[in-house]
């Protein structure tokens, strides 16, 4: 009767253990979607800034040459366009923003797997080992959260179908299953979960 009570209170730390790796999961992706957002953002700028100062000095040599009203008019408005992005920029920097997300989901990714460490480990770990494994990675894991930006409800659609999922922090064996590796799955029925690192690089 001590065995099977004993057996019980690991398989629910074990179920407990793999909720917190799906949240960790999603989170983790989440940040990577952001980190392609705003990467995105920053190339969006620079282009930008490109062609809105290729389109002024053009203008400013049209001007010189031209008496038409018009094309001083759109030069000095596109001049402006410009110069308000490139204040707007000094303040909103989108590639370091995207390098604070990319740190965030690196920690997470590395926190993951040793998530899948002790789940592979726990069949020859005693209760209190197991209590104590978690506990250190609920406190790494707490520290990253703490550290890291915000991220938006796209981010998380985009992580949401990336791991093709359709609840939000509920997480049943089949869907865990898509996540974990193989070797960890409890059902034979998943259809393989392609590597989550190759997907998002």
């Amino acid at each position: 009767m001590e065995t099977d009570s004993l057996n019980k209170q690991k398989g629910k730390l074990e179920n407990q253990i793999r909720d917190a790796y799906g949240k960790l999961t999603y989170t983790e992706t989440t940040h990577y979607k952001a980190y392609d957002r705003f990467n995105r953002y920053d190339a969006w700028a620079k282009w930008g800034q490109i062609i809105l100062s290729g389109m002024s000095v053009t203008g400013a040599v049209a001007a010189l040459v031209s008496d038409e009203t018009c094309v001083k008019t759109i030069t000095v408005v596109i001049s402006v366009i410009l110069f308000v992005l490139n204040a707007f920029l000094k303040n909103f920097r989108p590639l370091e923003i995207a390098g604070k997300h990319k740190k965030s989901a690196d920690q997470l990714w590395s926190l993951r797997e040793k998530y899948v460490s002790l789940l592979t480990d726990i069949p020859m770990m005693d209760i209190v080992g197991i209590v104590k494994k978690r506990d250190e990675l609920q406190n790494a894991t707490s520290a990253v959260y703490a550290d890291s930006l915000g991220t938006d409800s796209a981010d998380y659609s985009k992580a949401q179908k990336a791991l093709k999922e359709g609840e939000e922090q509920f997480f049943s064996d089949m869907e865990l299953d898509k996540m974990l590796p193989r070797h960890l799955r409890k059902s034979d029925e998943v259809d393989g979960y392609s590597n989550h690192r190759k997907s998002i690089k």
